[in-house]
């Protein structure tokens, strides 16, 4: 099955990896399937979900 994850971020956003190390990254993909299953748990996940649907729907 195909999901769409592509979130476009600012050119100067940076990701923190694992280890705590940042790099900077133009864009970031997220798996919005874990946030709806983590939403269901823990109610800041649920706002984070919520954001990336809108993002996801203004992207199309």
């Amino acid at each position: 099955s195909h999901r769409r994850v592509l979130v476009r971020l600012p050119a100067w956003h940076q990701w923190q990896d694992s280890d705590g190390q940042r790099h900077n990254v133009d864009w970031v993909a997220i798996d919005t399937a874990q946030a709806s299953r983590r939403a269901e748990a823990f109610a800041p996940d649920r706002r984070r979900q919520l954001q990336l649907q809108l993002q996801l729907r203004d992207l199309q």
